[in-house]
């Protein structure tokens, strides 16, 4: 996966960690107060931070780019109003649980967002490993709507403890505790578009 936040870490609640993993990637002022990390389909190493700075409190988005080893920084400019547009505000808090807020509400925004562009009944498969062992492993679900999807959930050397379940996709997408995702999300789509709907089974066959 290249976790670029902590490589040595079981989990993902090593906060001073983080903290100091931002500060030494990243050009953010002032003091970092929390780091929450969340993936989406598109990536899973994204973060909202929120720092202090000025008597304010700010949130910022970090991607971490596999491919060239950086941390890009969102919005670029410090003071920057808004996100993407200007109905989507970006404040300078005077209270760490309004910036707790804001952050809140942007990792619920590109989540729906990036998971809505999957259709209805489409297969994913998600690339995970064991944390311990490293073995990779594919990890299949059906992704129904409103961000929920089937899949098998609670692997382990005991059978009984597998089952199926209808979860939020930051369930399928994220880690656990014994296994982390380690590459991309591929999506497969069953229904043939433009075909009659008695002929879409065979077709497929």
């Amino acid at each position: 996966m290249g976790n670029w936040w902590c490589p040595n870490c079981s989990d993902f609640k090593d906060i001073e960690r983080y903290e100091k993993l931002v500060k030494e990637r990243t050009n953010i002022s002032g003091s970092i107060e929390r780091v929450d990390r969340f993936a989406t389909l598109w990536s899973n190493n994204i973060a909202t931070v929120i720092a202090y700075y000025n008597g304010y409190y700010r949130v910022f988005l970090l991607v971490y780019v596999k491919e060239n080893d950086i941390v890009k920084v969102f919005p670029e400019s410090y003071d920057c109003s808004y996100w993407g547009d200007s109905s989507r505000g970006r404040k300078a808090h005077n209270y760490l649980s309004d910036a707790q807020s804001e952050a809140g509400w942007l990792r619920s925004e590109l989540e729906s967002t990036c998971n809505n562009q999957v259709n209805s009944l489409s297969v994913l498969r998600v690339e995970k490993r064991h944390k311990d062992l490293k073995i990779p492993f594919k990890h299949v679900g059906i992704y129904l709507k409103n961000n929920r999807i089937c899949h098998v959930y609670g692997y382990s050397e005991n059978d009984k403890d597998m089952r199926v379940q209808i979860t939020d996709m930051s369930v399928f997408l994220g880690d656990t505790a014994t296994t982390e995702r380690y590459g991309n999300v591929e999506e497969f789509r069953p229904v043939i578009p433009f075909i009659l709907n008695k002929n879409v089974i065979q077709k497929i066959v």
